[in-house]
């Protein structure tokens, strides 16, 4: 059955790039995500049912580091398919580009590893963690991994 519906969901769905960045701000804070900044973004791409917004992603690019940032999916839409397309787009996105190599800082390690990320330790090439240690939410449920990935 979940199999079913996710299929089904996914024939509804549409992935497309977006410039609604205010949309994405939103769901990414119902989501848990902390408040940011959209400094650096290349592009960003939402999954929409309809007119809403149910997912979204952003490939940023700092210097010669690509990376994939406000990664959120709607609560009532997860496990159906919609991170991973998300991910896929963008690194698609970043393949486009010329990037031999993605990052992302990830709260939720585990997704990103499903996709082929490995971990990888801080570098001048990585993405930095050090805003993450006067989060509120760091080690409060959430322990963010820097990972990476060959295109």
């Amino acid at each position: 059955m979940e199999n079913n519906r996710k299929g089904r969901f996914a024939m509804r769905a549409e992935v497309r790039s977006t410039d609604d960045l205010q949309a994405i701000r939103r769901l990414c804070l119902e989501s848990g995500l902390e408040d940011g900044n959209f400094d650096n973004i290349l592009s960003a791409v939402g999954c929409y049912k309809g007119l809403e917004l149910v997912g979204c992603a952003v490939l940023k690019k700092e210097g010669a580091i690509y990376s994939i940032d406000w990664v959120a999916v709607h609560e009532s839409v997860r496990r159906m398919g919609i991170g991973s397309m998300l991910v896929h787009y963008v690194e698609s996105e970043a393949r486009t580009r010329g990037a031999s190599s993605i990052w992302t800082l990830a709260r939720t390690p585990a997704f990103f590893s499903q996709l082929g990320y490995s971990p990888s330790q801080p570098s001048s090439g990585s993405p930095n963690i050090e805003h993450c240690l006067g989060c509120k939410q760091y080690n409060n449920g959430c322990r963010p991994e820097i990972l990476s990935k060959r295109l």
